[in-house]
């Protein structure tokens, strides 16, 4: 690894954005992102060769396809003393493991209560006697190893265990040049989760000294009438409301203050009727929500009228929160999904014009933020990071008054307080000797994505105009809101990691099959390779070309990894290429942690800006399940796009959005469109509802149908699918055996007789991501068993696979300053210009 510089982009050069990538149109980006793993590789627990000579070597042991028994039978005393001296082997790997400061740290940004729950227990329990470690001790070496696996051997985008890294493409560059620094990790960033800002803001704006000072504003989703005293909803229901809540409606434009609203309603006389609302006849009976603490202002006070102005604003305050519960108002501190929330807080704050208030809330907001650059600070130091952490805790309890963590075990749903996001301090220069290797193979699968999005797009095409007709139906009336078309249809727009949603399921059953007719893929294992010369005139007969059905359909995002040993090996030509996911009609540049740490982000924003100028983006609720501060909604978006929202807290731009009650659909011809019923502005469709689209079709792409064994299939020097075996929980019972060697023993026959390679990764129902396992490690084994009982026991689904490891770790050509090696892969974003 040379010492020279990462290399940047250079925004001011004339060269464009992209670069071909083959003949048929696609154009790939310059810059892509260099995903690995922030452990190195010999972090996960390694196989025993001690305990593996003492079992068979081929399938001889395997008496009845479940490992029954061994190569000898029964386990016996040799056998369980060879166990449990790897046991104690692996127990001491995992401990110093445990002890490692930088694996500590990195358990700490995600789950700090379990380094003394289990990683500081882990190293006391590293010495067990008897046959069977006990229970709990084994539970948490499991922990420990489920941890380290994931750390080493998964390629993130989080944190400095999956931090942040760029390749650029330059056809004049060598195969593969890699550039570092000393140290793994060049920059650091500590973020607050949006949804910790929200509950500071929701805090404070309780506050009776912060109160006067709200601004509310009409809820962005719907449209208010002020002529007939109506709001119309998403659902397009017309709510009708008495004449002092459109008198509220009109005044909430959020420029004016609570305390500004009451004054206007007190010069007019409006304020007798809205003490007299139903809405506060249901109030509490005192209605000094103020009481003891003054108005805010010395003025009023030397007026006399401060107790007036009190009840004032708080009559005004509590029947605004009453709007505010049917979505007709906002009325709290309001954040957008953004890398530095509480920029736009502390914006609000010093915004408010009371002294008193702004700096008695903004003192709050200083504290929370003094604890988080404590925690900054703390990189590096596990010990110093957890009395941080702890502290911010105790901080956030006391300033915000809500939980330090939220939506337990879910995936990407930001449960801590902060998070961290790194640059890793190195670099990758791609030339046209590799690309020109990926080109010829990669351009006939980008063939079928582009055949594969198409299809999708008519089938929810026909999806939405029977919806369409049915509600039309219903309602009698030709335009039919788009909130409600849309609702109809979010069953089958449902994002799921495991496939996609059912109206998606026979499609991608067809193009499995196709692409089995054009490969040939014979049944068993092996390596099955194919020339892409041979097959192009197959793809193209298969999978014909359309242009895409909206914008982003244009866009695909494949991984992509170089097997090979170093770059020199790439150099020799001594590499293979593997496929990994596709991300279809996705820019997988998008995430939050790509653009803040990306070595320029404004020029991945005007790339996108340019292959994307019609963006229309639906705008999600930040309390949906799918929204996070780092993945969604994507960071690369800008006021040069259009935005409409059908909620009352919307992510992003929620100035700008169109209310989605304002949104007719309609027929034009044979497809459907939507109005702006403000403006008259006609979108098509299908672009309106390309971001839900993408999010039901980005993890939809499957190559090949599955089976029960299935050989690599590689075409030309492209890995396009891996070797896979599948099977049902059921057909396992090695992992119900009560003694953990005998267990071992049966797993490892088990293997030989199906077949397996040592190292494998599994996947489960109950598992969101894939799991390594080396069936010559016994924790790993454990593991392994493990997931399979909570499959038999918790999911429908009983389905387990594997799938070789490929690259291994030998092939991993991506090395720290130490020589150590790291799982890699890089992410590219390709836009199909002929289709487009």
């Amino acid at each position: 690894m040379t010492a020279s510089p990462v290399p940047r982009t250079n925004l001011a050069s004339n060269e464009p954005h992209w670069i071909p990538l083959g003949t048929g149109g696609w154009r790939m980006w310059r810059l892509a992102m260099l995903r690995s793993a922030g452990f190195p590789a010999d972090l996960v627990p390694p196989g025993d060769p001690a305990l593996v000579a003492n079992l068979p070597t081929d399938g001889s042991g395997a008496t009845d396809g479940s490992g029954a028994t061994g190569r000898s039978g029964a386990v016996d005393d040799a056998f369980r003393a060879a166990y449990r001296d790897a046991f104690r082997r692996a127990a001491a790997h995992l401990a110093a493991t445990a002890r490692d400061p930088l694996f500590r740290e990195a358990v700490a940004w995600q789950s700090p209560h379990l380094i003394p729950l289990c990683l500081d227990k882990v190293t006391a329990d590293a010495e067990f006697t008897g046959d069977t470690p006990p229970s709990k001790p084994r539970q948490r070496l499991l922990t420990v190893a489920s941890y380290a696996q994931r750390y080493a051997l998964k390629n993130e985008t989080i944190g400095f265990f999956g931090p942040v890294a760029w390749a650029r493409f330059e056809p004049d560059a060598a195969p593969l040049t890699v550039y570092g620094g000393e140290h793994l990790i060049s920059r650091r960033t500590v973020h607050f989760e949006v949804w910790a800002v929200d509950a500071l803001a929701r805090r404070l704006s309780r506050d009776p000294l912060v109160v006067p000072w709200l601004r509310p504003r009409r809820a962005p989703q719907n449209v208010f009438w002020p002529t007939t005293a109506t709001v119309t909803d998403p659902l397009g229901r017309t709510n009708a409301l008495s004449s002092d809540e459109a008198r509220l409606l009109a005044l909430a434009c959020g420029t004016r203050t609570i305390r500004d609203i009451a004054a206007e309603l007190a010069a007019t006389d409006d304020l007798a009727a809205i003490r007299d609302s139903p809405a506060e006849r249901g109030g509490p009976a005192d209605r000094d929500g103020a009481a003891g603490r003054g108005c805010g202002t010395d003025r009023d006070d030397a007026a006399g009228r401060c107790g007036e102005t009190r009840r004032s604003v708080s009559e005004v305050h509590r029947l605004l929160l009453a709007l505010q519960e049917r979505e007709l108002v906002q009325v709290d501190l309001t954040v957008e999904v953004s890398a530095w929330p509480e920029s736009s807080l502390r914006e609000a704050l010093a915004a408010i014009p009371d002294r008193r208030a702004g700096e008695h809330a903004l003192a709050q907001l200083d504290e929370l933020e003094r604890t988080r650059a404590a925690v900054a600070k703390a990189a590096g130091d596990p010990d110093r990071l957890i009395a941080s952490l702890s502290e911010l805790d105790r901080t956030f309890r006391r300033t915000a008054g809500a939980d330090t963590a939220r939506r337990p075990g879910e995936m990407y749903a930001g449960r801590t307080v902060v998070y961290e996001d790194t640059s890793r301090d190195v670099g990758a220069v791609v030339g046209a000797a590799v690309t020109d290797e990926l080109a010829r193979p990669l351009e006939l699968v980008l063939q079928s994505t582009r055949w594969f999005v198409t299809q999708a797009a008519d089938r929810y095409a026909d999806r939405f105009r029977e919806l369409y007709e049915r509600i039309r139906a219903r309602t009698g009336r030709e335009r039919v809101p788009l909130g409600r078309l849309y609702s109809a249809a979010a069953p089958d727009l449902a994002f799921s990691f495991h496939g996609p949603p059912p109206i998606l399921v026979p499609l991608v059953e067809g193009m499995q099959q196709r692409w089995q007719e054009v490969l040939a893929v014979p049944e068993g294992g092996g390596a099955h390779h194919v020339e892409s010369r041979r097959i192009r005139a197959a793809v193209a007969r298969q999978f014909p070309a359309e242009p895409p059905r909206w914008s982003a359909a244009a866009r695909q995002s494949p991984d992509v990894m170089i097997a090979a040993s170093d770059p020199a090996a790439v150099a020799r030509g001594e590499y293979q290429l593997v496929l990994g996911e596709i991300h279809i009609a996705t820019n997988g540049l998008q995430t939050r942690p790509m653009v803040l740490h990306a070595p320029d982000s404004e020029w991945l924003l005007a790339a996108e800006a340019t292959d994307h100028p019609g963006r229309i983006v639906g705008t999600p609720s930040k309390s949906s399940p799918g929204v996070n501060s780092r993945t969604n909604p994507s960071a690369l978006l800008s006021r040069r796009f259009r935005y409409w929202t059908m909620h009352a807290d919307p992510a992003v731009f929620a100035d700008e959005a169109i209310p989605a009650a304002a949104l007719q659909v309609v027929p034009s011809g044979d497809r459907l469109t939507v109005v702006s019923e403000l403006d008259g502005r006609e979108f098509d469709l299908m672009e309106v509802l390309g971001e839900p689209l993408a999010g039901a079709l980005v993890n939809g792409f499957r190559l090949l149908p599955p089976r029960r064994r299935r050989p690599r299939v590689v075409v030309d020097k492209l890995v396009v699918a891996r070797e896979t075996w599948r099977f049902d929980a059921s057909e396992f019972s090695w992992y119900a055996r009560n003694e953990p060697a005998d267990r071992f023993r049966a797993a490892w026959a088990w293997r030989l007789d199906q077949e397996l390679p040592i190292r494998c990764f599994y996947r489960v129902t109950v598992e969101d991501k894939p799991v390594f396992v080396d069936f010559s490690n016994v924790v790993l084994v454990e593991l392994l068993a493990r997931s399979i009982r909570r499959t038999v026991r918790e999911a429908d689904d009983q389905v387990v696979s594997f799938t070789e490891v490929l690259p291994d770790v030998g092939d991993s050509w991506l090395r720290d300053a130490e020589g150590r090696r790291y799982t890699s892969e890089l992410r590219l974003v390709l836009h199909d210009a002929a289709a487009a």
